[in-house]
Formats: C-alpha cells, sequence, structure tokens
C-alpha cells in the first residue's frame, strides 16, 4: 500500500509594500504565509531561512495534518533601511517540492 505524501499549498507567496515611508514608529512589520496541507500525510516544516539578517522567521513547528493550514511568519526590520527591498524566504518541509520560496519586495522612502 503507497504511503500518502504532504502537499505544501501557499494562499500567498509574496508581499508587495509598495512605496511606504519610514518612520520611527514602523520599525518593524510582521507577515503572515498562511498554508495548507492539501496533501494526505502529515506536513512538517523543518526549517526557514532567510535572504538576509533582517529578517527574523517563525512558523507552526508541530505536524500540520492533511487538510489543516500552519503558518510561517517574517518580521522585517526597516532599522536603516531606505530604497529598494526585495527579501527572499526559503521554506524546507517533507513535502513533494522541498523548497518554498516566499517574497517581500517594496520601496522605503
Amino acid at each position: 500500500m503507497a504511503q500518502g505524501k504532504p502537499v505544501l499549498s501557499f494562499e500567498k507567496q509574496e508581499y508587495d509594500l509598495g512605496v511606504i515611508k519610514f518612520t520611527s514608529k514602523s520599525k518593524k512589520i510582521r507577515f503572515n504565509y498562511t498554508f495548507k496541507n492539501t496533501g494526505s500525510a502529515p506536513l512538517i516544516i523543518n526549517s526557514v531561512q532567510t535572504s538576509c539578517g533582517c529578517t527574523i522567521s517563525e512558523w507552526t513547528k508541530k505536524p500540520v495534518q492533511a487538510g489543516t493550514k500552519g503558518h510561517v511568519y517574517a518580521i522585517l526590520e526597516l532599522k536603516g533601511k531606505i530604497g529598494l527591498i526585495r527579501k527572499t524566504l526559503f521554506v524546507y518541509s517533507n513535502a513533494n517540492k522541498q523548497v518554498v520560496q516566499l517574497y517581500i519586495k517594496g520601496m522605503i522612502e
């Protein structure tokens, strides 16, 4: 009998900030990437790596059962960031496509 496989399906893989004004109050922005396990076996996020040290990642640590949702969070530190930004998160899991890329882009003035 064949084992089922998890499938990692994100609702949204990119946040486009457009142009935002940097103020002393906007030091950090938090992003929520919601995903669903559309496969037939538990999905495990092994790790999430970011393209730079200005982005912190958090994620659902428990196995995500088939048909249920989980989250990957990114916290972007804006301090000292002016100009065009493009950040990437690399999501490693036990799904068929083992690495999924998530993006944050925009312009900070």
